[in-house]
Order: structure tokens, then C-alpha cells, then sequence
């Protein structure tokens, strides 16, 4: 590997800035090495116009930063990754779309830094192009612009209609927000027969909590999240031509109205799959099921009541559901507000001899949700057995020295924290797994039944 032949060049080098010396043949160097590392890694966020305050796709911006940007990488703040390897979790599964720096790359980073961050000579190397978003057979949008006035938050339901019959279900779905600052987040449903749309007037309506009776969750959005794509091999479960419900959950901002038109993406699959996709969302429990275990597990203290107390700093809740089919796992992702903290998503055996950390989010950020794709074939997805348990433990902190939730406290004209519920909320909770499966088209109803 060129890098470690490097290494002797590393010694004591200065860590200054930019080195117009003409570097060795073997050296590391902006045009040929870390120009497309960073743009591969980085400038998604770090452009001229991007979220991360400073272009990193500029040789003098880059350069100036160099041992700044090798302590990043190497600490891991950088880039942000919501499911690195934890003490619980120390041998995480692998992540598609991981943006983080391989030992290789990071190496070159660090070589190039303590080598002066030469530019280098000869055209600029550019990372390999990244793969193509779904492509968008159909755009579908509410009828018209929804005005979202100040006050408290509001869940808005929009029916949808795809303009094609969806004979052999989807291979993706995105959710596209026309205005980030209030969407919440949004949850798209399938509405078997059209019975929940039948209440819409002009096109939408006031629902709170709304799944339509028989109806599929087919994706959904929070802030950071991307398209919901089928595993390769399987399509989305959804059959049909019923109506969509997209259920908004609007966060209006103080003394300001805004307007949103979200639009939803569809990618239609063209063949029949063998296998379908579903996403379940599982846990926002709030009492045990009797004999069975599963629901709301007690605390410390024996006590099973889902309220996080004003002022707690490390408050826990945990909720447990049994699985009653065998399923391949193939995405996970975790869903709290702003008191969240932690999340850790576990699978036991019933009999308690076996217990494997399937997601561990230990620095929850509720601007950057996600969903983490596992990155390994169909036939080699982490998969549970009948009786199995999916066990949520998900952590708080209901202070004032939570940054993101003492600016909502704010907002909301409140200079002390509350004591929280299980709710939809800004200053409600939840604790919320969103999973992907793979099943069988004969097992959807049962696996969706848990």
C-alpha cells in the first residue's frame, strides 16, 4: 500500500499551512490524492453553498485546515456517522453508503498534512462518480401549497394518487420536504379501498396519529433521512392502485407563516420480485402486555411508565416485541425528539442465551436522522428467529444543558425543562425503531402484525 511507504517521510514535519515545494514522485498531494478524498467524503456538506461553513472542495481552504481535518477524521467527528462501533455494539454491521474515511484514506490525509499539504502538479483527480439517485417514474404532490401559520404543531393528511396501476410493487420512494424548517417529519400509507381519503376535503385533512385501517407504511422522511429503496431482488410492498395518505407532522416557526408543497417520488418496479419490503415502525410503547414481556419494560425502580422527569440528564426507557416470523433485517434506523440522547436497538433469543446489538446510535442528533441500510447480499442479511426479541433502550436528557432541546424550550417561550410523555409533540418523546424486513409475499400480513 503506497501510503505505509510513506510513513518515513512523517517524522517531526511541520503542520503549516500550504507548501508550494514540489513534491516527490511517491508523495501525497492535492490534485492526485486528497482533492477527490474530500470530495468523495466531505463536500457534500463542505461546498460553497453546503450546511458545513467552509468549502472543502478549495485547495487554500483545504490546506489551511489540513491538521484540523486529520484530527477530525481520526477522532471520528468527522464525518458525521450516526452508528459507529460502540462498547456496545464493537462490531457494528456494515453500512451502505458509510461516509467514513477508510484506514487508507486516512492515512493520506495524514501524510499529506505532515508533508506540508503539497498541491501537487498534473490534472485534478476527482472522486469516481457517486451512484445515481433513483430514477422518478411519478411525481405525485397535494393539490395545492399548505399554509403552515404559527402556533402549535399540526399533522396534516394529503391524498395522493399514482397515475399508473402499481402492478409489481416499487423499487423506491423519496419524500421531499418543500419547506425543511416545518416538516417535521411525514409517514406515507397505503389507503386500502380509499375508506381514510373519502374524508378529505380538497385534497387533504387534520389527522393526528392516523395509520388508515389496513393500510402499509411505505416510507417516510425526518430530517436526514433519504429515499427508501428496495433491497435488489425484492420491491416495496405495495400491489395496487389504492390512494397514498402523506401524513405531515408541521412544526410552525414563531411568528412567521411558511408554505409547503412536499412531494413524493415514486420508482415503479416492472417485473414481478420474489420477495416483498416492508418498513415497520416498532415500540412507542407505553405499558407492559400482560404474561407476554413484551411492551414497556420497568425500570430500576420497577416502575413501567414511559415519563421522562424535568431536569433529568440520563433518564432511560426500554420496550421489548416479539417476533413471530423469521425475518431478514435489510435497514434500521432510530426515531426520538429533541431529549433523546442514545438509542440501541438489541435482538435476544427467548430463552435470554443470546443477545446481539443490531444498531447503537450513542450521539442522537434529530437533524440528522437516517436510515442505515445493511451492506450485504440478500442471503446474508442478519435474520431472527420465531420468539425472538427486539429490545429499544433509549436514553434522554430533559436539561436545560441539552443545546437543540433548550432552543425549542425557548421557542416555546419556556425557560425551565417539562416533564415528557410518549407523543407527537416537539416537547413529547418517543422511542421508535424504524425497520426494514425482507419476507415472503405470503408472510406480509403476519410480519406486519407485530
Amino acid at each position: 500500500m503506497r501510503p505505509l511507504a510513506l510513513l518515513s517521510l512523517v517524522g517531526c514535519a511541520d503542520l503549516g499551512g500550504p507548501s508550494d515545494a514540489v513534491p516527490s514522485a511517491g508523495a501525497v498531494t492535492w490534485n492526485r490524492d486528497v482533492a477527490a478524498i474530500l470530495e468523495r467524503r466531505c463536500v457534500g456538506c463542505h461546498s460553497e453553498s453546503g450546511l458545513g461553513g467552509f468549502p472543502l472542495d478549495d485547495y487554500a481552504t483545504a490546506a489551511a485546515l489540513a491538521p484540523q481535518l486529520v484530527d477530525a477524521v481520526e477522532s471520528g467527528r468527522m464525518p458525521p456517522f450516526g452508528a459507529p462501533a460502540t462498547d456496545a455494539c464493537p462490531n457494528p454491521l456494515p453500512w451502505v453508503d458509510d461516509p467514513r474515511l477508510s484506514v487508507e484514506e486516512m492515512l493520506l490525509l495524514r501524510v499529506w498534512a505532515e508533508t506540508g499539504a503539497p498541491r501537487g502538479s498534473g490534472a485534478l483527480r476527482h472522486a469516481a462518480p457517486a451512484a445515481a439517485p433513483p430514477r422518478v417514474d411519478d411525481v405525485l404532490r397535494p393539490q395545492g401549497v399548505e399554509v403552515v401559520e404559527p402556533g402549535p404543531d399540526q399533522h396534516r393528511c394529503f391524498v395522493l394518487q399514482p397515475r399508473l396501476p402499481i402492478l409489481y410493487g416499487l423499487e423506491a420512494i423519496s419524500i421531499e420536504p418543500g419547506d425543511a424548517d416545518v416538516v417535521h417529519h411525514a409517514l406515507l400509507f397505503s389507503d386500502p379501498g380509499g375508506v381514510v381519503s373519502a374524508q378529505a376535503v380538497g385534497g387533504s385533512f387534520d389527522c393526528f396519529g392516523l395509520k388508515p385501517e389496513g393500510g402499509r407504511l411505505l416510507a417516510s422522511y425526518a430530517p436526514g433521512m433519504g429515499a427508501t429503496i428496495a433491497p435488489a431482488g425484492t420491491a416495496l410492498a405495495m400491489r395496487d392502485s389504492d390512494p397514498l395518505i402523506l401524513q405531515i407532522h408541521y412544526h410552525p416557526r414563531p411568528d412567521e407563516l411558511r408554505y409547503d408543497r412536499t412531494r413524493v417520488n415514486l420508482t415503479y418496479r416492472w417485473e414481478e420480485a420474489e420477495y416483498a419490503a416492508l418498513q415497520l415502525l416498532i415500540g412507542n410503547l407505553d405499558t407492559p402486555e400482560a404474561g407476554s414481556g413484551n411492551g414497556l419494560l420497568a425500570d430500576a425502580d420497577g416502575v413501567s411508565e414511559f415519563l421522562i422527569p424535568a431536569g433529568a440528564t440520563d433518564h432511560v426507557e426500554q420496550m421489548m416485541v416479539t417476533l413471530p416470523v423469521a425475518v431478514p433485517f435489510y435497514s434500521l434506523g432510530a426515531h426520538m425528539h429533541l431529549a433523546g440522547r442514545s438509542m440501541q436497538l438489541l435482538l435476544s433469543s427467548a430463552d435470554g442465551q443470546r443477545s446481539d446489538c443490531l444498531l447503537d446510535v450513542p450521539d442522537w442528533d434529530f437533524s440528522a436522522q437516517r436510515a442505515y441500510e445493511i451492506d450485504k447480499p440478500l442471503g446474508l442479511l442478519p435474520t431472527s428467529t420465531v420468539g425472538d426479541r427486539l429490545v429499544l433502550r433509549c436514553a434522554y436528557d430533559n436539561s436545560l444543558g441539552n443545546a437543540a432541546l433548550a432552543e425549542e424550550l425557548a421557542a416555546q417561550g419556556l425557560d425551565a425543562p417539562v416533564d415528557m410523555v410518549l407523543g407527537e409533540a416537539s416537547l413529547d418523546e418517543m422511542c421508535l425503531a424504524v425497520v426494514g424486513l425482507v419476507v415472503p409475499w405470503s408472510q406480509v400480513e403476519t410480519a406486519e402484525a407485530f
